[in-house]
């Protein structure tokens, strides 16, 4: 015998609430550092190294590539 699942029924203003307290950049349009701190691009750095080589480089994002496939 299956139950019904629990499902709570949110006023979607109260939930748009919610979520631009829980995420302040979306109207301040800074991130807090501690939420995206900073990384190094691995790749850069290495592209950076073959501009002198004379060879066509191309770089794709990842999300792009899995648009492709």
């Amino acid at each position: 015998m299956t139950t019904p699942r629990n499902r709570i029924r949110v006023d979607e203003t109260e939930l748009l609430k919610i979520l631009y307290n829980h995420n302040p950049w979306w109207t301040t349009g800074k991130v807090p550092r501690e939420k995206a701190p900073a990384f190094k691009r691995r790749d850069y750095y290495k592209i950076l190294e073959t501009l002198n080589d004379h060879k066509i480089v191309a770089m794709v994002e990842p999300e792009e590539l899995e648009k492709q496939l």
